[in-house]
């Protein structure tokens, strides 16, 4: 669920969209209330540690 915050600013970001200001629209999804920090951490893979000796 997302916050009451991410839900006002998809209103306000859609209500531009209906009057042409913006090209695109918005929803709520799996990432909406998520931090950059937080969104990176689930979408980078994990490096991977190689030993030095092979």
């Amino acid at each position: 669920m997302c916050s009451a915050t991410t839900g006002r600013s998809i209103k306000k970001h859609n209500k531009l969209f209906e009057q042409h200001m913006v090209p695109y629209e918005m929803d709520i999804n799996q990432f909406s209330d998520l931090t950059f920090e937080e969104w990176k951490t689930k979408q980078m893979p994990r490096p991977v540690v190689m030993d030095r000796d092979f």
